[in-house]
């Protein structure tokens, strides 16, 4: 049942079609609504849209043998174009008399469609042009009056024509008109001898040749079906649609309502009010009411049969059939007898009849032709299993001996709670009593009873006779097998109730449990083991019965299901199907004599023939109902169910897809699988879910494909939609090319800039080591120039004390103590000052000048006549040096630093770092005696020669100044 809340534009409902891809349309009193099977699409007029539907209201919908869909209005005609979405307008009118129009097709030939329009007359569209042409009928000419309609068909060349005023025949060759002194609100055609019309009162039958008129009278008690529409279901029976009373299925033969559907029969019930018919491609029976939206029945290829009592509860604990009758223990209620033609049931109260006996059948057996054997529960407080017959002619009860009943109470035990009445491989009739078996026997009308077997700590659940005659047990814990007369308990993976037993036809038990299904072969090897992760609906197993094709159906918490022996495939079917409900019951299950099998729940008996239980074969090719680029519509003058193919540049890579399948039976049920060819691997099935998104395709060619499955899991024909990603430019063949030539120019061009690059790689290698080398050098020749020559004093001081040639002072002993621990702390400085530098990558010029600043703090320790003056720049951090650089620096400023405290007999010593960028300046600066440049010793040119080397591998130059007695100065540049 659909209404406005699910998406109609209105609740009226007055026609309903399906177009050539299947979707569904509905036509109201406020618009036309378009259905995929999950959303509804819904037009209006609009003025201002030259394209949009012509009207609103009083809408008729009509496809025709070209599959073109057109539509009449209160305004007029109009066909509409499915790959653009709109609609083109052929007749535009505004009554001026008629309030409710309600304007019709009438049929069509092999070149023509026949509408009536009122205020404008019968006409004929061409199906290949489109033209238009009015129909010369007179008496049709000009309907107006407030409310007026039109209804027929076209057969052998002739329009039969009802409207609100006249009844026409229209003979298309000769132009001529017989009219009819008869009034009908629909008239359909039936066969090729009757025409059908309805009433308010009832059915209006035409013989077409003679011309003949049957009016049968549907008034009941007086209240007239006031019947508004009609389909043709047959040559013979005809659907009925009701204003007022709901939905009459009609014999046309035999003048007679065969079946009556008064209300919508489901969650949301309301009285049928039948305004339209239609009948999908599935078989499924769409009905448009007069304030209920449309109601859907689905069209019954699973012919599944409900028997189900007015008592309070239909709660069944079990269930066994004859030729005409089913009998149907209910808790609660009794015992109910259904007629199979019928469907009636007679409520019998087992309690009035048999007091010590609950209104609660457990079990039923046949006797003979005319008795069954029952067991209940007791009534009474200390009661125990209650063994009794019932007679089905007289429907009386009888309480078995009291010698019988004495046999049970013996072996009440602890109760049941489920009850077995059988007959084993022998004939010996069985019933079950606390863990007992007790077996019964009849001689003369009196039944005597035994003992047969204990089942110590047991309760017993089910049982079966198998192929070989021994006969199987379930009880709570588990299952036994008694072979001849020896009983021996069958090994299960785990303990559990066993509550229903079969054998296929390869002669392997079928066990069915709590947690599923156990299939042992004859020598009790379990070959599978059937849960919900390999094939079943449900674990919690009822009943199990083997129909006589082999296959075996069964019961359960969701429903019923087969297992095809031959496919090795489970089919399920559910309360959607037609079953009494999704839960059913143990014990309540039974196969009768004709095959037809009947499964008990908790709201009545399903009862079937296998064979008649068939697949909805309608599986048609869904539709791409929605294409989304970066989750929005994608734009195009095509509506999304015909784009066929999307070229889409390399920029536009991210689509969504949304899909469904055009098959109503029933939409939550279909199935749904998905491919995009050159990217997936295989198809992805998405279940119910309708929609997917590729996000970032990258260039190429590319298939998107969706199939879908109906509600029985027939798969039908993908849809495919090409898809072209263009790469960018870069990516394209030509220019592909045109790398692929460059690529050997730059590859000869490569390989001889390598060999070039080769050769420079080995020159630098080799500079690189000359420069390792010279390094090297520097490094020694620094340690050697320092610490090299302090070693030596330090070595020769320490012999001349431990090797005198003549005895020494120990005064001059101490001087010369003093020299070598004084010598010794001068080498570990320039040890540490010689790792500092090498022991960085880099030095910042900040960090270089503190570390002079320290040199020089320490060496004027020994000079308290000598101040210092040390100015630097807050850049100087900024500034890297190398560490040779910093150590050949450091080198340059202690040579010139120690000259001016030796030498130059200075009061003030001055400092100047300064840095920017990579370049800077130190300055050194004394106010000592100074000296003439000309006229320096040896010693003092070998030190300064050495400064100016330093100087010059670091890239820097050195310039001295120095006058007598005006001190000097050293600049160092960073050139």
């Amino acid at each position: 049942m659909y209404t406005v809340n699910d998406g109609l534009p209105q609740s009226t409902v007055e026609s309903i079609a399906q177009d050539r891809d299947g979707f569904m349309w509905f036509g109201t009193e406020d618009g036309l609504s378009r259905y995929d099977g999950f959303s509804f699409k819904t037009y209006r007029r609009n003025a201002k849209d030259p394209h949009s539907i012509i009207g609103d209201k009083s809408i008729r919908l009509h496809l025709d043998k070209l599959k073109q869909f057109w539509v009449i209005t209160y305004n007029g005609l109009s066909l509409y174009h499915p790959e653009t979405d709109n609609f083109i307008s052929l007749i535009k009118i505004e009554p001026h008399n008629v309030i409710t129009a309600e304007n019709n097709f009438l049929g069509e030939d092999d070149s023509f469609i026949y509408a009536g329009i009122c205020e404008y007359g019968v006409v004929k569209i061409n199906k290949r042009d489109h033209r238009v042409s009015k129909l010369n009928i007179s008496q049709l000419n000009h309907i107006d009056e407030p409310h007026s309609w039109y209804s027929g068909f076209v057969a052998a060349n002739k329009l039969w024509i009802a409207t609100n005023t006249h009844f026409v025949i229209y003979d298309m060759a000769s132009a001529q008109t017989r009219e009819l002194d008869i009034r009908v609100n629909s008239l359909v055609n039936i066969n090729t001898r009757q025409a059908l019309g309805v009433t308010s009162k009832g059915v209006v039958i035409i013989d077409k040749t003679t011309l003949d008129i049957r009016n049968v009278n549907l008034t009941n008690n007086g209240v007239e079906p006031n019947l508004a529409c009609s389909l043709r279901l047959s040559d013979s029976v005809a659907l009925l649609g009701s204003l007022r009373k709901g939905v009459y299925y009609f014999n046309i033969n035999t003048g007679r309502v065969i079946q009556y559907i008064g209300d919508t029969g489901n969650e949301r019930q309301h009285e049928l009010s039948a305004w339209c018919f239609y009948i999908d491609r599935s078989g499924n029976t769409w009905i448009g009411t007069n304030s209920n939206g449309t109601v859907m029945m689905v069209y019954p290829y699973k012919k599944l049969r409900v028997y189900r009592s007015g008592a309070l509860t239909n709660n069944i604990n079990c269930v066994y059939a004859d030729s005409d009758k089913v009998y149907a223990g209910n808790s609660g209620v009794g015992l109910n007898v259904f007629d199979k033609k019928t469907g009636l049931a007679q409520n019998i109260n087992v309690h009035d009849q048999l007091p010590s006996v609950i209104n609660a059948v457990g079990a039923i057996y046949p006797i003979d032709k005319n008795r069954l054997l029952m067991l209940s529960g007791s009534s009474r407080s200390n009661g125990h299993v209650q063994p009794y017959l019932f007679d089905k002619t007289t429907r009386r009860f009888k309480l078995l001996d009291e010698a019988v009943q004495q046999v049970y109470a013996d072996n009440f035990g602890k109760g049941n709670f489920r009850y077995l009445i059988f007959r084993d491989a022998q004939g010996k009739l069985m019933t079950n009593v606390g863990g007992s078996l007790i077996e019964l026997k009849e001689e003369s009308s009196n039944f005597t009873a035994r003992l047969n077997h204990r089942f110590e700590g047991e309760s017993m659940s089910s049982w079966f006779n198998d192929n070989e005659g021994n006969l199987w047990i379930g009880t709570y814990k588990g299952v036994y097998r008694r072979v001849g007369d020896v009983w021996n308990k069958v090994n299960l993976p785990r303990k559990t109730e066993v509550k229903t037993i079969t054998q296929d036809n390869s002669g392997n038990m079928w066990l069915g449990t709590n947690f599923g299904i156990y299939v042992m072969d004859r020598k009790q090897q379990v070959l599978s083991y059937y849960t919900e992760q390999n094939g079943l609906r449900n674990e919690h197993l009822y009943g199990m019965l083997k129909d006589n094709d082999g296959n075996i159906w069964f019961s359960h918490n969701k429903g019923i299901s087969r297992y095809d022996h031959q496919k090795k495939l489970f089919r399920h079917l559910n309360v959607s199907d037609g079953l009494q409900s999704d839960e059913f019951n143990a014990g309540a299950y039974f196969k009768a004599p004709d095959g037809e099998l009947l499964f008990g729940g908790v709201n009545g008996i399903s009862a079937f023939y296998p064979r008649q239980v068939l697949n909805n074969p309608h599986n048609p090719q869904p539709n791409i109902t929605r294409v989304l680029l970066f989750d929005k519509p994608y734009q195009t003058d095509t509506a999304s169910p015909y784009i066929r193919k999307l070229t889409l540049p390399y920029t536009a890579n991210s689509l969504s897809f949304e899909f469904s399948l055009p098959e109503y039976t029933d939409p939550q049920r279909n199935q749904y699988a998905y491919i995009m060819e050159n990217m997936d691997r295989a198809w992805i099935y998405s279940g119910n879910n309708r929609f997917t998104r590729y996000a970032g395709l990258q260039p190429g060619h590319y298939y998107f494909k969706v199939k879908a499955a109906n509600n029985d899991g027939v798969w039908g024909a993908p849809a495919v939609l090409d898809i072209t990603i263009i790469p960018p430019v870069w990516r394209r063949g030509w220019f592909v090319l045109l790398e692929a030539l460059a690529g050997v120019s730059l590859i000869a061009l490569a390989a001889s800039l390598i060999q070039r690059n080769t050769y420079r790689k080995k020159l630098r290698a080799y500079e690189l080591q000359q420069k390792i080398q010279l390094e090297r050098e520097r490094i020694s020749r620094d340690l050697h120039d320092n610490i090299g020559t302090q070693l030596s004093l330090i070595n020769k001081s320490i012999r001349e004390i431990t090797q005198a040639r003549a005895p020494i002072t120990d005064e001059e002993k101490n001087r010369k103590l003093d020299y070598v621990h004084q010598g010794s702390k001068e080498v570990i400085d320039v040890l540490r000052e010689t790792i500092w530098a090498l022991n960085k990558h880099e030095v910042t010029l900040e960090e270089f000048a503190d570390n002079l600043k320290m040199f020089i703090q320490k060496k004027l320790k020994y000079f308290p006549g000598m101040d210092m003056e040390f100015t630097e720049k807050e850049d100087n951090a900024q500034v890297q040096l190398s560490s040779t650089g910093a150590l050949n620096l450091f080198r340059i400023c202690q040579e010139a630093v120690t000259n001016s405290i030796k030498y130059a007999q200075a009061s003030l010593i001055k400092i100047n770092v300064t840095g920017n960028d990579d370049k800077y300046q130190i300055s050194i600066s004394d106010d000592g005696i100074g000296f003439d440049p000309a006229q320096i010793d040896a010693d003092q040119h070998y030190g300064l020669q050495n400064m100016e080397h330093r100087a010059s591998e670091i890239g820097c130059s050195l310039e001295m100044s120095s006058v007598p007695g005006k001190g000097t100065m050293i600049i160092i540049t960073k050139k």
